[in-house]
């Protein structure tokens, strides 16, 4: 016998001690029961509010607690449906079974690794194309550690092109190397639980070689691209443009240009110059040292705006006896003085 049989036998031999394992042990579901605790609490607020006849505080509590029920509730129909799956009786796959299905899933990937050491079992997927979008190929792992209880496996892009927007997201349902089963989720959970190897492995990989539009972590349509910061739209890598201060994507028609220092900017970024109106990144604008209004550098002379240069106050800043006299005014004003003098010299 080679060396891989006699590592699927051990393989097989581990997991079927596992399962058997499983079956037996048919503990106790952890009861939800701080959720309990808290809606004794908010019952006996709700009373107290009424006693007190502190309406509103007793409509807002009782409020609360009807959530609090709710989620109670939730809680213990998972409970149940995890107790009754235990309590459900269970045939499970036999070491020979457990050997053919890794036998068949040599036979069915590329490759087949059975590692005892860290008790794993792996398989590789061929190179997975939806959509005319290449993903590469991805390593099914299954851990071993606490089989089958636990349930956990990881899909690991062995050639990741991720979407351009999060490079955690290899495929459009797998997020940081967790598969987003969908409707195969039970069918998953079954097969793990009963031991069926084969079916476990041929699920998932069936489910990486489908694309669920409206389910996708991304979707295909937006793989290569980005959304727009300030309209959303979507951007290709060769058509996006950056903010140089925020540095977020940016569409070609989004996309402005700072008047002074000729940088891209979005929309958050930017300002029109309260002097001269043109488009201005935040960074380019400074202060007057007179009125304080920031001005692009262009409008500033001497840390003074164009119009504190000329001592032109802003309009609603003049006051009426600093506006400039009548002529007739100023012309009575002039001429008093030497009518009073004739007047004198006559008498």
């Amino acid at each position: 016998m080679n060396t891989s049989h006699s590592l699927w036998l051990h393989t097989a031999a581990m997991l079927h001690a596992q399962l058997l394992q499983s079956r037996q042990a048919v503990g106790t579901a952890p009861l939800p029961a701080a959720a309990w605790s808290n809606v004794v609490k908010l019952s006996r607020q709700v009373e107290l509010a009424q006693h007190r006849g502190w309406h509103l505080a007793a409509q807002r509590q009782a409020a609360e607690l009807l959530a609090e029920l709710e989620s109670l509730q939730s809680s213990m129909a998972k409970v149940s449906d995890q107790l009754r799956e235990r309590l459900a009786p269970r045939i499970i796959a036999s070491p020979a079974e457990l050997y053919r299905d890794l036998a068949a899933l040599n036979a069915e990937f590329e490759m087949l690794e059975c590692d005892l050491e860290s008790q794993t079992v792996s398989v590789t997927t061929g190179p997975i194309v939806l959509e005319g979008i290449a993903l590469g190929r991805f390593q099914i792992r299954l851990d071993l550690k606490q089989f089958p209880e636990a349930q956990e496996f990881a899909v690991v892009a062995l050639e990741p092109n991720p979407a351009s927007s999060d490079s955690n997201i290899t495929h459009p349902h797998v997020n940081d190397e967790a598969l987003c089963a969908g409707d195969g989720l039970r069918a998953i959970r079954s097969a793990l639980a009963t031991g069926r190897l084969y079916d476990f492995f041929t699920i998932v990989h069936q489910t990486l070689q489908t694309y669920a539009q409206g389910r996708a972590y991304v979707e295909l349509e937006n793989w290569h691209g980005v959304p727009c910061h300030d309209c959303n739209s979507t951007v290709d890598e060769e058509e996006r443009y950056r903010c140089h201060r925020c540095e977020e994507v940016l569409c070609g028609d989004c996309a402005s240009y700072c008047s002074h220092c000729d940088e891209t900017c979005c929309s958050g970024c930017s300002v029109s110059c309260p002097r001269c109106d043109r488009l201005v990144c935040v960074i380019c604008l400074q202060p007057c040292r007179e009125c304080r209004r920031e001005v692009c550098s262009d409008c500033l002379n001497q840390n003074l705006c164009t119009q504190c240069q000329n001592h032109e106050p802003e309009p609603d800043e003049v006051c009426p006896e600093d506006q400039e006299e009548s002529p007739a005014v100023a012309a009575e004003t002039a001429v008093q003085p030497h009518r009073l003098g004739q007047a004198a010299v006559l008498a």
